[in-house]
This record gives structure tokens, sequence and C-alpha cells, in this order.
């Protein structure tokens, strides 16, 4: 079966200003990426393109649902 992640993101103390004003609106997450099952994740961050990357996702401060 194929399954794909959802890894939402939960902003820091010394995220940047603008996940922290996201975080006090809508808590407790300001970011989500999608991982495919072979490790290539894709989203988008301000100021920046869609990408499409390989990515471990190590940060602690993720949150991962999977989907089948």
């Amino acid at each position: 079966m194929r399954t794909i992640q959802l890894l939402f993101y939960k902003a820091q103390a010394d995220d940047h200003a603008i996940n922290r004003v996201v975080a006090m609106l809508d808590p407790p997450f300001v970011h989500v990426e999608l991982r495919f099952e072979d490790g290539i994740a894709s989203s988008i961050f301000a100021g920046e393109v869609l990408f499409f990357r390989p990515r471990t996702f190590a940060n602690p401060h993720y949150a991962i649902e999977t989907l089948p």
C-alpha cells in the first residue's frame, strides 16, 4: 500500500516572526510539508519557490501523520 506523510511544524520561540504570529493566531502548527514514499518532500516557504527534494525531518518540532 502506498503512503504519504504530512509533517506539521510547531513554531519555536526563536523562529521567524511570521511563524510566531501564525502560531499565535492559529496554534499550534505554522507549516506543513508533504513527504512521499521515496523520501522526496514538497513544500513552499515565504519568499521562496515550491520545492521537491529529499528531506530527513530530524527536527523534533515536526508532528508526523502517515496517510494510506
